[in-house]
């Protein structure tokens, strides 16, 4: 376990099977899981084939809930998991966010020049944005920043 920021806790999907079997032996989830202010749960990817999961799963959430406490599911790979794990919850339980990144060259550029027009830069600053080994929003950002920085005054009026 790992913490994600004061008094939260932030679990692995190794972490998080480790803690599903626990829950399973102790036939309740440990107080430390329930009473963390924030619960990051990173995974899981591995739900599909096992209700059960999903149903321990969900009563952590529920019982959190119901305290007042919030949990966050991240999953890295789209099998579907965090849609058996939506669907075990009742309305306003749950809270999904869905992050696409942009796959093609006009996407990435659309992205990288409303990030110069942001920061007051010339959209030919986002030249090769698009072609960064691994595209996301924040090294985009980074890139945009650190060219604004290696060049002062060229686009100040």
């Amino acid at each position: 376990m790992k913490l994600a920021g004061p008094g939260s806790l932030r679990l692995n999907t190794r972490q998080l099977q480790t803690a599903l079997v626990e829950r399973v032996q102790m036939r309740a989830w440990s107080r430390e899981f329930i009473d963390a202010p924030a619960l990051v749960l990173d995974g899981p990817v591995w739900l599909q084939n096992r209700p059960a999961a999903v149903e321990c799963l969900g009563e952590l959430i529920r019982q959190r809930a119901g305290l007042g406490r919030r949990t966050l599911v991240v999953q890295p790979d789209s099998d579907g998991s965090a849609h058996l794990l939506a669907d075990e919850l009742a309305a306003g339980e749950l809270v999904v966010l869905g992050l696409r990144y942009p796959k093609g060259r006009r996407g990435r550029l659309r992205f990288a020049r409303r990030i110069c027009d942001e920061l007051g830069i010339p959209w030919h600053a986002a030249t090769g944005t698009d072609e960064l080994g691994v595209w996301n929003y924040a090294r985009v950002i980074k890139k945009l920043i650190a060219w604004k920085r290696t060049n002062p005054g060229l686009f100040d009026s």
